[in-house]
């Protein structure tokens, strides 16, 4: 798959947003940009390996803030149950 799933989908941008979707059970799939803080990637893959979300790599933040329809950099972004 790729980031093309986020269109036409509720979707939640940014660290916080998804660490919060994460925490409750609202994530359906995550996507991380590989161009981001290692620190960062860590901490959230650790978060979804232990609450058992999808997720993927995506090379670019800037392709995956595009790809949800912002016009900067998105270190992360998750599909959200409505």
């Amino acid at each position: 798959m790729s980031i093309e799933e986020l269109k036409n989908k509720k979707v939640v941008v940014g660290k916080r947003e998804t660490e919060k979707a994460i925490k409750k059970g609202k994530a359906k799939k995550v996507f991380l940009a590989q161009d981001v803080d290692e620190e960062l990637q860590q901490e959230l893959i650790g978060l979804l390996e232990g609450a058992r979300v999808l997720w993927e790599y995506v090379p670019r933040a800037k392709d995956l803030g595009l790809a949800c329809g912002i016009d900067i950099e998105a270190s992360c972004a998750a599909i959200i149950e409505d």
